[in-house]
């Protein structure tokens, strides 16, 4: 485990990503539930309910890198952020 976590909201009518204390960047959307920023992208995973379950990060050199989703408690749409631990 990395111990770092991607804080991922829809804001605005924005899928936004915040890693740590860095700045909030907005994802741009590639067909195929495949988001992409600064070079870097995310493929998300679904459950089998269609949920987002987890999304792998290509980012340069290193790929591969999964993700599994941490639902907040107490946050509803369309505000909800949740949190995603590299595994």
């Amino acid at each position: 485990m990395l111990g770092v976590r991607y804080k991922i909201a829809l804001r605005e009518g924005a899928l936004r990503l915040k890693i740590g204390a860095r700045s909030e960047v907005e994802l741009a959307s590639i067909p195929g539930d495949v988001f992409s920023s600064r070079g870097s992208k995310l493929r998300f995973q679904r459950s089998d309910e269609g949920a987002p379950s987890h999304f792998v990060l290509d980012a340069g050199r290193v790929r591969g890198i999964v993700f599994e989703r941490v639902q907040q408690e107490g946050l509803t749409s369309p505000r909800r952020t949740d949190q995603w631990p590299c595994t």
